[in-house]
């Protein structure tokens, strides 16, 4: 477990949006009660239920959740692609997130 981060997982058919919508509506609420639970969270990682790590040994904060990657694929514009073996993008199941204080009540 990294130090410094908890781990927060939800039932995204608990989201009344989800009742009339496809299930991944669900997401938005999910993290906007992810920033009320954690009210001083700067950045919220989402890391789909059926997402796998296959390389373990790779250091998820110096590649993905580092301040300076953060900033790089947030705020500038440059992604995280995930490459299968023919290095053709895949839906990773990751996103990260900012908190908006415009967009907050």
């Amino acid at each position: 477990m990294m130090v410094g981060y908890d781990l927060m997982t939800v039932d995204l058919a608990s989201y009344l949006i989800t009742h009339k919508t496809h299930p991944v509506w669900g997401k938005l609420p999910a993290i906007m009660e992810a920033f009320k639970k954690y009210p001083t969270a700067e950045w919220i990682w989402w890391l789909d239920i059926d997402a796998v790590i296959m390389s373990p040994e790779v250091d998820l904060y110096e590649h993905l959740l580092a301040p300076s990657v953060l900033s790089r694929t947030v705020t500038e514009g440059d992604p995280i692609l995930v490459l299968n073996d023919d290095f053709v993008p895949v839906n990773s199941g990751l996103r990260t997130r900012v908190r908006c204080l415009g967009g907050q009540d």
